[in-house]
């Protein structure tokens, strides 16, 4: 089937959301959102307030103000969760550096021996390449104003601007049984298997937050891996699922205890929370009696 359907003006959206049975008391406000919010931004924020999401029907009551108030909570949620995932990247990256640096040298992301697989090793090695040729960090363009050997910076400048995503695939793809791998996985309380997945999935978070897209009630692309065994609170005792938001949101939780004992993630959550009794919190995976778990309550 071909796609037909035309752009159309503001006044037209308002009007289609209204035949829709949307109660819009202020026409103005609803204009002038819509002027700065697209239709198809908000409209992952309505879905689950429609009776029929075949005709687009919404239930019965429900304002445009009830849309935006959703919309504005995962805004908030968005800061929040981006700053906590902002402690877990600057650690991560700050071990997998000073770990693999002093056992292997400054340039041990180039030593293909330490990889378990050398085609997706140079296919890393290309992102590095293309990160530094971008990058206009002081730094990177001081270094190579000054040295013209090795080819790269050392790790504890080229790591530095590297995004999470190449980080977590260049921790993936260490070998298993390298020590310093282990021992980064160690320090935040938990196996590198673990570690491996749950910064992948903290990946897809943080850049869901950094392009403002919807988060509150997003389901994950992969499984995080669960964490049924470790000496740390955790989220036991309750049933939830691992693709959803909740269990993101305790991994993100449970790394930020290891970092950080003075972060507010946990407060600063929970009072959003509080302050919008109105969202659902089943579609973001929550499980009754959430923050009754040792690692929430």
């Amino acid at each position: 089937m071909q796609f037909t359907k035309p752009p159309i003006p503001v006044s037209e959206q308002i009007q289609k959301l209204q035949s829709r049975g949307l109660v819009i008391n202020n026409i103005d406000f609803a204009t002038v959102t819509l002027e700065n919010i697209s239709y198809y931004r908000l409209q992952g924020y309505w879905w689950f307030l429609q009776s029929d999401s075949v005709n687009h029907q919404f239930k019965t009551g429900v304002t445009f103000e009830d849309i935006v108030k959703i919309y504005a909570f995962d805004s908030q949620l968005r800061h929040i969760v981006f700053d906590a995932i902002e402690t877990i990247e600057i650690a991560f990256r700050t071990k997998l550096i000073y770990h693999l640096s002093l056992k292997y040298g400054n340039w041990w992301f180039e030593n293909a021996n330490l990889f378990h697989s050398s085609n997706f090793f140079e296919k890393n090695l290309t992102e590095i390449d293309r990160e530094l040729k971008r990058s206009n960090e002081v730094f990177i363009t001081e270094h190579y104003r000054k040295y013209s050997e090795p080819e790269r910076p050392p790790a504890y400048k080229t790591l530095e601007i590297l995004s999470l995503g190449i980080l977590s695939k260049l921790f993936k793809l260490l070998n298993r049984n390298i020590k310093q791998k282990k021992a980064i996985a160690k320090s935040l309380g938990l196996r590198t298997y673990h570690l491996e997945n749950w910064i992948l999935s903290i990946t897809v978070i943080r850049n869901i937050c950094a392009h403002h897209s919807r988060l509150w009630n997003r389901r994950l692309p992969k499984p995080i891996k669960e964490l049924t065994k470790t000496n740390h609170n955790f989220i036991k005792g309750v049933q939830c699922s691992n693709i959803k938001l909740f269990y993101a949101l305790s991994i993100i939780l449970y790394l930020n205890d290891r970092i950080k004992s003075t972060h507010q993630f946990k407060t600063k959550l929970k009072g959003l929370i509080s302050e919008h009794p109105f969202i659902n919190l089943v579609s973001m995976g929550f499980p009754e009696n959430w923050d009754n778990t040792d690692i929430w309550k």
